[in-house]
Protein backbone atom coordinates (compact mmCIF):
# COMPACT_ATOMS: atom_id res chain seq x y z
CA UNK A 1 0.00 0.00 0.00
CA UNK A 2 1.24 3.45 -0.88
CA UNK A 3 2.95 5.22 2.05
CA UNK A 4 1.61 8.73 2.54
CA UNK A 5 3.32 11.51 4.47
CA UNK A 6 3.27 9.95 7.91
CA UNK A 7 2.05 11.48 11.14
CA UNK A 8 4.72 13.69 12.62
CA UNK A 9 3.05 13.52 16.00
CA UNK A 10 3.87 9.84 16.44
CA UNK A 11 7.44 10.40 15.38
CA UNK A 12 7.89 13.19 17.93
CA UNK A 13 6.42 11.23 20.80
CA UNK A 14 8.84 8.39 20.14
CA UNK A 15 11.81 10.50 19.12
CA UNK A 16 12.60 11.96 22.54
CA UNK A 17 13.41 8.48 23.85
CA UNK A 18 15.70 7.54 20.94
CA UNK A 19 19.25 6.36 21.61
CA UNK A 20 22.14 6.21 19.17
CA UNK A 21 22.87 2.80 17.65
CA UNK A 22 25.22 1.55 14.99
CA UNK A 23 23.60 1.21 11.59
CA UNK A 24 23.64 -2.14 9.83
CA UNK A 25 24.94 -2.44 6.30
CA UNK A 26 21.41 -2.48 4.93
CA UNK A 27 18.13 -1.49 6.52
CA UNK A 28 14.58 -2.64 5.85
CA UNK A 29 12.40 0.07 4.25
CA UNK A 30 10.29 0.37 7.39
CA UNK A 31 13.45 1.26 9.33
CA UNK A 32 14.17 4.31 7.17
CA UNK A 33 12.52 7.69 6.80
CA UNK A 34 13.09 10.60 4.46
CA UNK A 35 12.52 13.72 6.52
CA UNK A 36 12.01 17.22 5.13
CA UNK A 37 12.81 19.93 7.68
CA UNK A 38 11.46 23.42 7.03
CA UNK A 39 11.65 26.66 8.99
CA UNK A 40 7.98 27.33 9.70
CA UNK A 41 4.70 25.48 10.08
CA UNK A 42 2.43 28.39 9.14
CA UNK A 43 3.00 29.32 6.48
CA UNK A 44 4.85 26.40 4.94
CA UNK A 45 7.98 27.77 3.28
CA UNK A 46 7.64 27.62 -0.55
CA UNK A 47 10.95 25.78 -0.88
CA UNK A 48 9.69 23.07 1.49
CA UNK A 49 6.53 22.66 -0.57
CA UNK A 50 8.55 22.18 -3.75
CA UNK A 51 10.90 19.72 -2.07
CA UNK A 52 8.00 17.56 -0.85
CA UNK A 53 6.40 17.58 -4.30
CA UNK A 54 9.68 16.66 -5.97
CA UNK A 55 10.35 13.82 -3.55
CA UNK A 56 6.87 12.42 -4.13
CA UNK A 57 7.51 12.57 -7.87
CA UNK A 58 10.86 10.81 -7.52
CA UNK A 59 9.39 8.12 -5.29
CA UNK A 60 6.85 7.37 -8.01
CA UNK A 61 9.33 7.50 -10.87
CA UNK A 62 11.85 5.25 -9.15
CA UNK A 63 9.42 2.68 -7.81
CA UNK A 64 10.17 3.51 -4.16
CA UNK A 65 6.60 3.86 -2.99
CA UNK A 66 7.49 2.04 0.26
CA UNK A 67 9.57 5.01 1.34
CA UNK A 68 8.18 6.86 4.34
CA UNK A 69 8.15 10.64 4.09
CA UNK A 70 7.58 13.09 6.94
CA UNK A 71 8.12 16.76 7.74
CA UNK A 72 9.33 18.72 10.76
CA UNK A 73 9.51 22.46 11.37
CA UNK A 74 12.03 24.49 13.31
CA UNK A 75 9.45 26.88 14.75
CA UNK A 76 8.07 23.97 16.81
CA UNK A 77 10.29 23.60 19.90
CA UNK A 78 9.90 19.83 20.30
CA UNK A 79 10.56 19.24 16.61
CA UNK A 80 13.56 21.58 16.61
CA UNK A 81 14.98 19.68 19.59
CA UNK A 82 14.75 16.36 17.74
CA UNK A 83 16.43 17.93 14.71
CA UNK A 84 19.31 19.37 16.76
CA UNK A 85 19.92 16.64 19.35
CA UNK A 86 19.06 13.47 17.47
CA UNK A 87 19.60 14.32 13.79
CA UNK A 88 22.24 17.07 14.02
CA UNK A 89 20.23 19.35 11.72
CA UNK A 90 20.74 23.03 12.52
CA UNK A 91 18.62 26.01 11.54
CA UNK A 92 21.27 27.08 9.04
CA UNK A 93 20.70 23.81 7.15
CA UNK A 94 17.08 24.56 6.19
CA UNK A 95 15.36 23.50 4.03
CA UNK A 96 17.01 20.13 4.74
CA UNK A 97 16.33 16.63 3.50
CA UNK A 98 17.60 13.88 5.78
CA UNK A 99 17.67 10.13 5.43
CA UNK A 100 16.86 8.94 8.97
CA UNK A 101 17.33 5.57 10.59
CA UNK A 102 14.48 4.38 12.84
CA UNK A 103 14.61 1.76 15.55
CA UNK A 104 12.18 -1.16 15.72
CA UNK A 105 9.54 1.03 17.37
CA UNK A 106 9.80 3.85 14.86
CA UNK A 107 12.06 6.10 16.95
CA UNK A 108 14.50 8.29 14.99
CA UNK A 109 17.98 7.10 15.89
CA UNK A 110 20.22 9.26 13.73
CA UNK A 111 20.59 10.85 10.33
CA UNK A 112 22.39 8.62 7.89
CA UNK A 113 23.10 11.69 5.82
CA UNK A 114 21.59 15.12 5.30
CA UNK A 115 21.27 17.26 2.21
CA UNK A 116 21.21 20.86 3.53
CA UNK A 117 19.89 24.09 2.06
CA UNK A 118 17.77 22.54 -0.69
CA UNK A 119 16.21 25.14 -2.98
CA UNK A 120 14.19 24.96 -6.21
CA UNK A 121 17.46 25.56 -8.06
CA UNK A 122 19.04 22.33 -6.81
CA UNK A 123 16.09 19.96 -6.57
CA UNK A 124 17.84 17.53 -8.91
CA UNK A 125 20.16 16.64 -6.02
CA UNK A 126 17.21 14.86 -4.42
CA UNK A 127 17.75 11.94 -6.80
CA UNK A 128 20.80 11.16 -4.68
CA UNK A 129 18.56 10.88 -1.62
CA UNK A 130 16.58 8.14 -3.30
CA UNK A 131 19.71 6.45 -4.63
CA UNK A 132 21.12 6.33 -1.11
CA UNK A 133 17.82 4.95 0.21
CA UNK A 134 17.95 2.27 -2.49
CA UNK A 135 21.50 1.27 -1.55
CA UNK A 136 20.82 1.02 2.17
CA UNK A 137 17.45 -0.70 1.95
CA UNK A 138 18.21 -3.05 -0.92
CA UNK A 139 15.19 -1.77 -2.88
CA UNK A 140 16.11 -1.51 -6.57
CA UNK A 141 15.46 1.72 -8.40
CA UNK A 142 12.94 1.35 -11.19
CA UNK A 143 12.13 3.79 -13.96
CA UNK A 144 8.65 3.08 -15.31
CA UNK A 145 7.74 4.25 -18.78
CA UNK A 146 4.53 5.21 -20.49
CA UNK A 147 3.90 1.63 -21.57
CA UNK A 148 3.72 0.52 -17.93
CA UNK A 149 1.19 3.18 -16.97
CA UNK A 150 -0.95 3.27 -20.11
CA UNK A 151 -1.00 -0.14 -21.82
CA UNK A 152 -2.87 -0.37 -25.10
CA UNK A 153 -5.00 -3.02 -26.75
CA UNK A 154 -4.21 -4.65 -30.09
CA UNK A 155 -7.45 -3.56 -31.76
CA UNK A 156 -7.24 -1.33 -34.81
CA UNK A 157 -8.94 2.05 -34.56
CA UNK A 158 -10.78 3.71 -37.41
CA UNK A 159 -10.16 7.38 -38.17
CA UNK A 160 -13.46 8.09 -36.43
CA UNK A 161 -12.27 6.09 -33.45
CA UNK A 162 -9.08 8.16 -33.26
CA UNK A 163 -11.13 11.34 -33.24
CA UNK A 164 -13.56 10.01 -30.66
CA UNK A 165 -10.86 8.97 -28.19
CA UNK A 166 -9.21 12.41 -28.48
CA UNK A 167 -12.57 14.10 -27.93
CA UNK A 168 -13.28 11.91 -24.92
CA UNK A 169 -9.96 12.77 -23.28
CA UNK A 170 -10.53 16.46 -23.93
CA UNK A 171 -14.08 16.37 -22.56
CA UNK A 172 -12.98 14.56 -19.38
CA UNK A 173 -9.91 16.69 -18.76
CA UNK A 174 -11.74 19.97 -19.34
CA UNK A 175 -14.62 18.96 -17.07
CA UNK A 176 -12.32 17.92 -14.23
CA UNK A 177 -10.27 21.10 -14.54
CA UNK A 178 -13.42 23.25 -14.31
CA UNK A 179 -14.40 21.26 -11.23
CA UNK A 180 -11.17 21.66 -9.27
CA UNK A 181 -9.62 24.91 -10.48
CA UNK A 182 -11.35 27.17 -7.94
CA UNK A 183 -11.23 24.78 -5.00
CA UNK A 184 -8.76 25.70 -2.22
CA UNK A 185 -5.34 24.09 -2.14
CA UNK A 186 -4.44 21.66 0.61
CA UNK A 187 -2.60 23.29 3.52
CA UNK A 188 0.61 21.44 2.55
CA UNK A 189 0.07 22.30 -1.16
CA UNK A 190 0.74 18.66 -2.03
CA UNK A 191 -2.01 18.88 -4.67
CA UNK A 192 -0.39 21.76 -6.55
CA UNK A 193 1.52 19.52 -8.93
CA UNK A 194 -1.54 17.40 -9.74
CA UNK A 195 -3.57 20.52 -10.52
CA UNK A 196 -0.86 21.89 -12.81
CA UNK A 197 -0.56 18.52 -14.55
CA UNK A 198 -4.32 18.45 -15.08
CA UNK A 199 -4.31 21.96 -16.57
CA UNK A 200 -1.46 21.04 -18.93
CA UNK A 201 -3.24 17.86 -19.96
CA UNK A 202 -6.48 19.74 -20.63
CA UNK A 203 -4.72 22.39 -22.72
CA UNK A 204 -2.85 19.88 -24.86
CA UNK A 205 -5.77 17.49 -25.28
CA UNK A 206 -7.75 20.42 -26.68
CA UNK A 207 -4.97 21.13 -29.20
CA UNK A 208 -4.97 17.47 -30.27
CA UNK A 209 -8.72 17.43 -30.66
CA UNK A 210 -8.72 20.63 -32.71
CA UNK A 211 -6.00 19.31 -35.04
CA UNK A 212 -7.92 16.09 -35.69
CA UNK A 213 -11.16 18.01 -36.19
CA UNK A 214 -9.40 20.12 -38.84
CA UNK A 215 -8.66 16.95 -40.76
CA UNK A 216 -5.00 16.49 -39.81
CA UNK A 217 -4.64 12.71 -40.00
CA UNK A 218 -1.56 12.41 -37.80
CA UNK A 219 -0.82 15.56 -35.76
CA UNK A 220 2.39 14.16 -34.33
CA UNK A 221 3.40 17.20 -32.30
CA UNK A 222 0.03 17.37 -30.57
CA UNK A 223 0.06 13.63 -29.86
CA UNK A 224 3.52 13.87 -28.33
CA UNK A 225 2.55 16.83 -26.16
CA UNK A 226 -0.47 14.97 -24.82
CA UNK A 227 1.54 11.83 -24.05
CA UNK A 228 4.28 13.83 -22.35
CA UNK A 229 1.69 15.53 -20.17
CA UNK A 230 0.01 12.19 -19.56
CA UNK A 231 3.14 10.89 -17.86
CA UNK A 232 3.39 14.04 -15.75
CA UNK A 233 -0.29 13.62 -14.84
CA UNK A 234 0.31 10.03 -13.77
CA UNK A 235 3.42 10.92 -11.78
CA UNK A 236 1.57 13.67 -9.89
CA UNK A 237 -0.68 11.01 -8.29
CA UNK A 238 -4.02 12.79 -8.79
CA UNK A 239 -5.85 9.83 -7.26
CA UNK A 240 -4.16 10.74 -3.96
CA UNK A 241 -3.89 14.50 -4.05
CA UNK A 242 -6.88 15.95 -5.90
CA UNK A 243 -9.97 16.80 -3.80
CA UNK A 244 -11.62 13.59 -2.65
CA UNK A 245 -14.90 14.03 -4.62
CA UNK A 246 -12.85 14.43 -7.83
CA UNK A 247 -10.65 11.37 -7.50
CA UNK A 248 -13.19 8.98 -9.04
CA UNK A 249 -12.73 10.87 -12.33
CA UNK A 250 -9.02 10.06 -12.56
CA UNK A 251 -9.52 6.49 -13.84
CA UNK A 252 -11.72 7.49 -16.83
CA UNK A 253 -9.08 10.04 -17.84
CA UNK A 254 -6.39 7.36 -17.65
CA UNK A 255 -8.51 5.09 -19.84
CA UNK A 256 -8.89 7.87 -22.40
CA UNK A 257 -5.13 8.40 -22.35
CA UNK A 258 -4.68 4.71 -23.17
CA UNK A 259 -6.88 5.28 -26.22
CA UNK A 260 -4.83 8.27 -27.32
CA UNK A 261 -1.61 6.29 -26.90
CA UNK A 262 -3.10 3.44 -28.92
CA UNK A 263 -3.99 5.89 -31.71
CA UNK A 264 -0.47 7.33 -31.62
CA UNK A 265 1.16 3.90 -31.91
CA UNK A 266 -1.19 2.89 -34.72
CA UNK A 267 -0.43 6.02 -36.71
CA UNK A 268 3.28 5.92 -35.91
CA UNK A 269 4.35 2.26 -35.87
CA UNK A 270 7.72 1.68 -34.30
CA UNK A 271 7.60 4.83 -32.19
CA UNK A 272 6.89 4.75 -28.45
Amino acid sequence: MMKKICSIGLILVLALAAATRAAPTTLAPERMLVLVVGPTTTPIHPDEGEVVQRLNQLRRQNGLDQMQLATMHYDQPAQARVCREVLSIQSRDLVAVSLVELDAKGNPVRSLYTLPRVTPANLDQLQGTLSRFSQLSGLPLHNPNLADDFPVSQEMMTSEGVQNTARRLDDLAQALWVEVRNQPLRPDQADLRARQALLNLAENSLLLRQALDRGVINPREQFQLVLTQAQEWKDSRPELYLPIPSRAKVAPINQAIQGVRQAWMQLNPGLR
